[in-house]
């Protein structure tokens, strides 16, 4: 006996020895094989990364010579021209550190294709910017045009093969990476079988008999007190979705006996409007197509009131996938569910309440010009009823404000581009007596501003498309009258009103006029720049501001 003993522990010992010296080597292998791993996917990221920063600062020089065309402020054109030219050093030290990236022959060619064509399209843009500063707007427009447009479209191109390069190299890479470490993973799970394998003999060599029963016994203990004294309700079905077994918090929050509950089944105890759903998903879960989900649904308690839960079911299956019973696990969510309900009722409440603030506002803004109206009825003389009217208009174009905002999903913002298009539309049905028809082209990118901007930028564009209808519309030309406006995305906001009509009066030069010094109060009211200037043909104003910062969404 004692011989068959020394026998098993040498037999052990030997094991022991041939698993830790295997498991030195492969533990090695692993540990190389994550850290190769580690540097391949942190090179990727690093590739991946640069390679969006070089797309981003490219598209921003490219967006910046866009704004400069599209501005005829000589400082703004200069402040342009220096922003583009301090990105172009970012761009280069970008294609410099890319250059250490991008070692395979393929993805290194297409690198230095990225900066050939990036090269083409600066050389453009330098003659474009010369152009723009040099007073020569429009042949740096068509310089852009015809060759800027193209070569920045080269760029891209460029940008996209060398992207799709890198990633298919990196793909390849990684592959070979996994399969390195897939190699190491099974020689690891290989050792590690062996030796539970090894551990497993000695311990049935030793004792087989003994430690698996006390185990046994220890197991049936930990798991029955954690299913009897859990913090939340536990309860176990049969195949027949019955009720086999229930802890006490279940018991609980049903307000059934633990005996009640055994001869009942969870349909018995769901409210009926959650049943047939309920119904879909055990059959789901019976039939295999499921084998965990997790819902919420109302429980009656015995007492006849209404329990919120949030349960968690899990299938237990035998070796072929035959449902033999589910886990639940119940949490009692009534409480959350009632402060739930009562904050969207004052969620509700609240935004049913703004709505009928700004409708009341939109109402009595709307009384207000239908007196202005009425006033201007009664009225002989030509001056005050034209005063009368531009009062009415800007009431209106007040009044639209909180209209859009009554009919908006989102209280907190005007989508003013809707605003100015309807503004002007309403503004030449109103003023077509006098200008005939006139073309209007509204050119507007959406922009949402706060009601503490929109108001008074809704009144200076009143003021512009007013005075353009009442004083440039006086030639042989046909009228027309062109509005756009842009926000970038650091918020500044532009919006002109050209006319080509027969230019400025000369009270409109000198700010003598109620609706100029209206635009000029406003536009220091938003921080605005204004400028209003004769072109050939008629009449340029343009207005640029900070907009504040783009608000939360508030309503539906």
């Amino acid at each position: 006996m004692r011989r068959a003993k020394y026998r098993e522990l040498a037999l052990l010992a030997v094991i022991a020895v041939t698993v830790l010296a295997l498991g030195r080597i492969v533990a090695r292998d692993v540990g190389q094989s994550a850290s190769d791993a580690k540097q391949l996917y942190e090179r990727l990221a690093q590739g991946l990364e640069l390679i969006d920063e070089l797309q981003f600062d490219m598209q921003e020089v490219r967006r910046i010579v866009l704004y400069a065309l599209h501005t005829s402020d000589a400082n703004r054109q200069l402040q342009y021209a220096e922003q583009s030219r301090s990105i172009d050093a970012g761009v280069e030290r970008l294609l410099e550190t890319q250059a250490t990236i991008f070692t395979g022959a393929p993805t290194k060619e297409h690198l230095d294709a990225v900066a050939a064509a990036w090269h083409h399209f600066l050389r453009v843009r330098d003659d474009v910017i010369g152009l723009i500063l040099e007073g020569s707007l429009p042949e740096g427009v068509a310089l852009d045009e015809h060759e800027g447009a193209a070569r920045y479209s080269d760029v891209r191109q460029a940008l996209a093969n060398l992207k799709m390069s890198f990633e298919s190299d990196a793909q390849r890479q990684v592959a070979q990476a996994r399969a390195r470490a897939d190699r190491a993973t099974v020689r690891l799970m290989l050792l590690v079988s062996s030796a539970l394998i090894a551990a497993a003999v000695g311990i049935y060599l030793v004792n087989r008999r003994k430690h698996a029963e006390q185990a046994l016994r220890l197991s049936e203990i930990r798991h029955r007190a954690i299913f009897d004294h859990a913090g939340v309700g536990i309860a176990e079905v049969d195949d027949n979705i019955r009720f086999v077994a229930a802890n006490d918090r279940i018991c609980h929050i049903l307000g059934y006996s633990r005996d009640e509950l055994l001869r009942m089944t969870p349909s018995d105890l769901t409210v009926p409007e959650d049943r047939p759903r309920m119904d879909e998903v055990n059959e789901q879960l019976t039939d295999g197509r499921v084998d965990r989900f997790e819902n919420e649904k109302r429980y009656l308690r015995r007492d006849g009131s209404r329990v919120w839960v949030h349960e968690t079911v899990s299938a237990i299956r035998d070796a072929n996938g035959r449902f033999l019973r589910a886990i639940a696990t119940v949490h009692d969510i009534t409480a959350r569910k009632a402060a739930e309900d009562k904050i969207h009722a004052s969620l509700d409440e609240k935004e049913v309440l703004l709505r009928e603030v700004h409708h009341r506002v939109k109402n009595n803004l709307a009384v207000i010009s239908s007196l202005f109206y009425l006033q201007s009825n009664y009225s002989s003389d030509a001056q005050v009823v034209g005063i009368l009217h531009e009062s009415q208009d800007r009431v209106q174009s007040m009044a639209m404000v909180h209209d859009s905002l009554y009919r908006s999903t989102n209280l907190s913002a005007v989508e003013f581009g809707g605003y100015v298009r309807r503004l002007a539309e309403h503004l030449l049905t109103t003023y077509a007596p006098i200008t005939g028809s006139v073309r209007l082209n509204v050119e507007m990118e959406p922009i949402e501003l706060t009601i503490e901007q929109a108001i008074p930028c809704g009144l200076i564009m009143n003021e512009l498309i007013t005075n353009a209808l009442k004083h440039a519309f006086h030639t042989e030309r046909a009228p027309e009258l062109t509005i756009w406006g842009l926000c970038n995305p650091d918020r500044h906001c532009e919006f002109s009103v050209h006319d080509n009509g027969v230019g400025l009066p000369d009270d409109v030069a000198d700010g003598r006029t109620l609706g100029l010094r209206l635009i000029r109060l406003l536009g220091t009211q938003l921080g605005a720049d204004l400028s209003l200037r004769r072109v050939e043909p008629g009449t340029h104003a343009h207005l640029s501001f900070v907009a504040a910062p783009r608000p939360t969404a508030v309503g539906l």
